[in-house]
């Protein structure tokens, strides 16, 4: 059963599904060119534009936190639902609008004590639940993991391992 697509009344002629989530209580969740998509028992539960609060331009990253918020990574920064409102993040994660078009959001993780930690052009970046931490990394990286120890792996043309001050 195609729940999204050609042929489909929320279809819109170019555009994709850049990803998707499955929440804990089994809505799908999809990030496309223009809007986020919410599912429930193969059902348009919802959808959230830019006007609803959420900071979308091509939604390219969906995380589930800890607290089952909703974390959208886009190119026009990053926000989080929960459950009521969204909250949206751009100069936190060195998003600014003299950059023009070369904010790009790479990737997104959690680590094990519930830290967002978030990868751009603009370097690495984690959140704590109130504050937002630049960890002024030099190098370009697009893929980031995060272990069972806390430890953030960053790789690109290299592999690099990174050890939060805070764990030492």
């Amino acid at each position: 059963m195609i729940l999204f697509g050609v042929n489909q009344p929320i279809y819109h002629n170019c555009i994709f599904i850049n990803d998707l989530i499955i929440s804990h209580n089994g809505d799908i969740w999809v990030a496309t060119d223009e809007e986020i998509y919410v599912f429930h028992d193969e059902i348009l539960k919802e959808h959230f534009r830019k006007r609803d609060g959420v900071t979308i331009g091509i939604a390219n990253k969906l995380m589930l936190g800890l607290d089952n918020t909703i974390w959208v990574g886009s190119s026009e920064g990053v926000s989080h639902f929960d459950g009521e409102e969204w909250v949206g993040y751009k100069e936190e994660v060195g998003y600014t609008e003299e950059d023009g078009n070369t904010d790009y959001l790479h990737d997104m993780a959690i680590d094990p004590k519930g830290r967002v930690w978030v990868l751009t052009n603009s370097g690495l970046f984690s959140f704590d639940g109130t504050e937002w931490t630049d960890h002024k990394l030099k190098g370009y990286y697009t893929e980031l993991e995060i272990d069972e120890n806390g430890t953030v792996w960053l790789a690109s043309d290299t592999l690099t391992k990174y050890i939060p001050a805070e764990a030492n």
